[in-house]
């Protein structure tokens, strides 16, 4: 989610939601109270009209699965292509620290660890691939390209029941394939960290963590994550996770593909290979 950083990336809006019209409705209350704000970074719901429109159209050819599509399965599933912007769920409840930590985290990108969370690792380290990009300048494409075929295996086996919701990390290894399982607990239990973690604990986080001073904050409060989530919640949550990525890897601030965008037609007509993944660090956020 890169806003006006460079042309054509792909933003989330947060302050929209779906009221089963198959339309994307503005929460005027949320809006008012935070949109000035953050008016310059998330205000095109890009990945949220790309994942309606698709269910849009399986049902309307009563493609594969059109029967199973609902609107409270919409609702989840926008809420998992938002998930990879806010791994944490600060948004919308908590505009201002979304915005605050977001700020830290780029002004202390070069500080950042694999023991830092997954809210300031996303953009700013080692998890970018969760939006198709590389972690950093020197990354190989092979490695980014072999991180991101990890998460689509991970998020769609969950979305698909193949891995159980409450699977702890530490077993994931009998759900995925050799390669993605070193990938996986190469960025998910690095030291023996989050080995006891569960998809259904890392798609349902809810954290605050308050700015206290110009580079002071609170110890991050994840005590509003639920720990019972709803099988089918989590379910949407991965299968709309894995969309991101993909609408992510036609983003030309993103990744580069052929051929070359002209502006002629939509982003992902006529694209095919991938030429190069860009990092963030390249990209400023303001």
């Amino acid at each position: 989610m890169l806003g006006v950083v460079q042309a054509y990336a792909f933003d989330i809006n947060p302050f929209k939601k779906y009221d089963g019209s198959h339309e994307l409705v503005l929460n005027d209350e949320a809006t008012e109270k935070s949109a000035a704000m953050l008016a310059s970074l998330i205000i095109h719901p890009v990945h949220e009209e790309l994942t309606v429109r698709s269910f849009r159209l399986i049902k309307e050819r009563k493609m594969p699965g059109h029967k199973v599509i609902t609107d409270e399965m919409i609702d989840k599933t926008i809420r998992g292509v938002r998930w990879n912007d806010d791994p944490l769920n600060l948004l919308p409840d908590n505009p201002l620290v979304w915005f605050d930590n977001f700020k830290n985290a780029s002004e202390n990108s070069d500080r950042i660890t694999s023991h830092y969370d997954l809210f300031y690792r996303s953009h700013h380290h080692d998890l970018q691939f969760l939006h198709a990009m590389a972690s950093s300048d020197a990354e190989k494409a092979g490695d980014t390209q072999k991180a991101v075929m990890m998460w689509a295996e991970f998020s769609y086996k969950v979305a698909s029941q193949f891995i159980p919701i409450h699977t702890r990390f530490s077993a994931m290894q009998q759900f995925l394939s050799p390669e993605s399982f070193r990938i996986f607990k190469k960025y998910f239990m690095n030291e023996g960290l989050r080995k006891n973690w569960t998809p259904a604990y890392l798609f349902s986080l809810k954290c605050v963590r308050q700015k206290i001073d110009q580079n002071l904050f609170t110890p991050l409060d994840c005590s509003e994550t639920d720990w019972l989530p709803a099988k089918e919640t989590i379910q949407n949550i991965a299968l709309g996770s894995l969309l991101h990525v993909i609408q992510d890897s036609f983003s030309d601030s993103h990744v580069s593909r052929n051929p070359e965008y002209e502006g002629e037609y939509s982003l992902i007509h006529g694209r095919s290979a991938i030429n190069t993944f860009n990092a963030y660090t390249k990209q400023s956020w303001v």
